[in-house]
């Protein structure tokens, strides 16, 4: 029997809604696409991804299904979470921003980049995209530790529900007919493989340091350096705003 009252029940459902609502929009997008109405959808279907990423583990930490403990928000001791994770946390952060410079620098520059009211506007989109998967990813570490430990500070629960919740990500983010289109754009392709990375580089920060602070600051550190101040020459291709992220 599935206990409706934990953590299982909520890793599933999130799945669900995610994989149905993103391909109930993609198809409506489809259908809309010659008419007014559509311009509002992007703005529309950013918001309803960002309440979803937002409110479900608010609702399951009020509810007690979701610990803070595991949500790496409480209980932190920052004096060894800082020497263990700071230094690993720089590298990672320095290693994906060199890697784009390297990568930016290897592109044709065919003209100025965007406007700095256009860049100001993406970095801040950018920033709050990063806190919002980042608290998504957080919600789906703490339900796969809680489905798996045994008790508060069970390790290897921790580490294995680590990657089982990247592993869900996963699947939402496979299944997801926008994050697919946009391995086909270029701008869009290589944001879309920078979450992939910082998914990873983050998940294992938080193996090391169960802070999730600390993956915040790195996740929001590289998107503000490679959007708001490396950012590629704006193209209409490049410049092209999906209607969803996850």
């Amino acid at each position: 029997m599935i206990d409706l009252k934990g953590p299982l029940p909520w890793l599933l459902g999130s799945l669900a809604i995610a994989v149905i609502a993103t391909n109930l929009t993609w198809y409506a997008t489809r259908r809309l696409a010659d008419r007014s109405s559509a311009g509002a959808l992007p703005a529309l279907s950013w918001l309803a991804t960002s309440l979803f990423y937002l409110l479900p583990p608010v609702a399951a930490w009020r509810s007690g299904v979701l610990s803070p403990y595991w949500l790496g928000v409480a209980e932190l001791d920052w004096v060894a979470n800082l020497a263990a994770g700071a230094l690993l946390a720089a590298l990672i952060g320095g290693g994906l921003i060199f890697g784009w410079l390297v990568y930016r620098r290897s592109l044709p520059r065919d003209g100025a980049g965007s406007p700095r009211s256009r860049r100001t506007i993406l970095t801040l989109r950018s920033l709050a995209d990063a806190a919002l998967l980042q608290w998504h990813w957080a919600f789906y570490r703490a339900l796969a530790i809680g489905l798996l430990a045994s008790g508060s500070a069970d390790t290897q629960a921790a580490y294995w529900g680590v990657w089982l919740a990247m592993g869900a990500a996963a699947i939402e983010w496979a299944l997801n007919p926008f994050a697919r289109a946009e391995l086909r754009l270029a701008g869009r392709r290589e944001a879309a493989l920078r979450q992939v990375a910082l998914a990873l580089a983050t998940a294992a920060l938080f193996v090391l340091t169960r802070n999730f602070y600390l993956g915040l600051a790195l996740h929001l550190a590289v998107e503000f350096f490679v959007v708001g101040w490396f950012s590629l020459p704006a193209t209409p291709a490049s410049a092209e705003t999906q209607p969803d992220r996850a």
